[in-house]
């Protein structure tokens, strides 16, 4: 449902500010699946997830290649999709063999996400979003930031 609009708005407005929208509703969603004790929220919370998806996993996914750089994309764009279906088999099982309990495991999510959005203010934004937005002074600074580190 979002993916056809959201990499709009993140050419429009920015792939760090995007990234952290979804990681917020993410954030809202797996705090509203632990409190909840009602079916329908509960129903909620979950299309919330999904909802935010897209958010993360297409707009974080580009702005993560944009800072990278060239040599090391294959190796990130791998290690990314793999921890994607290690998470997937991870909860799977978890919920098979380890507990039905889904607290633990949704309170670990809500603390690694609260700290991926913490982190994510202090990431720059993409140089590319920059120069499409022909903001050059602006994406000039972010490369030289990305050069000091590599």
């Amino acid at each position: 449902m979002t993916l056809p609009i959201v990499p709009f708005f993140a050419d429009k407005y920015g792939r760090k500010w995007i990234t952290i929208i979804g990681l917020g509703i993410q954030i809202i969603a797996t705090l509203g699946l632990l409190l909840s004790y009602d079916l329908t929220a509960t129903y909620v919370f979950m299309f919330m997830m999904g909802f935010a998806m897209s958010f993360r996993l297409t707009v974080g996914f580009v702005w993560m290649q944009e800072l990278v750089p060239t040599d090391y994309k294959v190796w990130t764009c791998t290690l990314f999709s793999m921890m994607q279906s290690v998470t997937a088999i991870a909860s799977t099982l978890y919920f098979m063999y380890v507990s039905d309990d889904y607290m633990p495991y949704f309170s670990t999510a809500l603390w690694t996400c609260l700290l991926s959005t913490m982190m994510m203010f202090s990431m720059p934004e993409s140089p590319i979003y920059l120069l499409q937005q022909n903001r050059k002074h602006e994406a000039l600074k972010i490369i030289e930031q990305i050069n000091e580190h590599n």
